[in-house]
């Protein structure tokens, strides 16, 4: 490679004095060398380099120096552009692809094939009601429903929950909690224990092969790690700095009604004390309680000012729950 580099530099320095590449290099910038392979005046075969010059986006192949002493194999300039030089030959290459967009349409659960169908519809199940599904692996007195609404089955944004459709398509990912790329199975126990206050789920145990087939299933055409607009929460843009008392006003003439007035829940679920998630859940961070509480709450209806749901979570979040311990 070596002696190969001096020969081509030694040819640029000869054809540059000889004013023969002078206006290329004027125009343009030495990006590399490729093979070249030609005859000798007797005819042997001979193979050589020959470097080249960028200019306005195309790859010109300048000169070629032969030897029959410099052995080298055919080879292609390979840089990002719409010409490709390979031996003196030109051809255009293939335009990016771009990804497909995501569309939502899952499929039912009871759709599922017959083979796999069992499994889905727990996974369903676990999720809507898994204090019965699970109850063993919960601490709570929650289901994952509360906020992943209709099983997760909604397009999120305003009174969707937060929305399950296509998570299946974006793991193994980086979680910044864990500074690593984890997989699907991982983040779910990651949820069960925090947010359901309870403890993770057996790798290869039934309930966890379950909600991974159910999340396979209705995250069926969606393209592998596309981007997905209808997950997550939508993070809250305001200035606005929360105001606890205000906050403490707003749940007890607004959320009390279904949350009681000390949080306990009944009919909604609890927002804290012993029967709610812990210190370690996602929900319990200021921003994603605003995020959640502004696009769903009060619930069928949610009619909350940014500047509201904020000042809400902030009371919400500053109340007494289980601490995460990890496991």
């Amino acid at each position: 490679m070596k002696r190969k580099i001096l020969a081509g530099l030694l040819a640029i320095a000869t054809l540059a004095i000889a004013g023969e590449i002078g206006s290329l290099v004027m125009k343009g910038r030495f990006i590399g060398f490729t093979a070249a392979e030609g005859r000798s005046a007797n005819g042997q075969t001979t193979t050589g380099i020959k470097p080249a010059v960028e200019v306005q986006g195309q790859r010109c192949p300048v000169f070629t120096r032969l030897s029959t002493r410099l052995q080298a194999g055919s080879g292609n300039i390979v840089r990002a552009g719409k010409i490709t030089v390979s031996a003196g030959k030109t051809t255009p290459r293939k335009a990016e692809q771009k990804s497909p967009g995501a569309v939502y349409n899952p499929p039912s659960p009871q759709d599922a094939p017959g083979d796999i169908k069992n499994a889905v519809m727990l996974g369903y199940n676990i999720i809507v009601d898994t204090q019965t599904y699970a109850s063993q692996y919960t601490g709570s007195k929650l289901n994952c429903t509360n906020c992943h609404f209709e099983g997760g089955i909604t397009q999120g944004e305003k009174n969707g929950g937060i929305s399950l459709v296509g998570v299946a398509a974006k793991y193994p990912a980086y979680r910044t909690r864990e500074n690593a790329v984890i997989s699907l199975a991982t983040k779910v126990s990651a949820c069960f224990e925090r947010s359901i206050n309870g403890k993770s789920l057996p790798p290869e145990g039934e309930e966890m092969t379950a909600i991974l087939t159910y999340f396979q299933w209705i995250a069926k055409d969606l393209p592998v790690y596309a981007e997905i607009p209808w997950l997550g929460l939508k993070k809250l843009e305001s200035d606005h700095t929360p105001d606890r008392e205000k906050g403490t006003k707003l749940f007890s003439q607004i959320c009390s009604a279904c949350h009681g007035l000390e949080g306990q829940g009944r009919p909604a679920p609890p927002l804290w004390g012993s029967d709610s998630f812990n210190d370690g859940a996602s929900i319990g961070q200021l921003q994603n309680m605003a995020a959640f509480i502004y696009a769903n709450m009060p619930k069928g209806n949610p009619t909350l000012s940014v500047e509201d749901a904020l000042d809400t979570a902030d009371y919400v979040t500053s109340q007494p729950r289980p601490h995460y311990e990890a496991k």
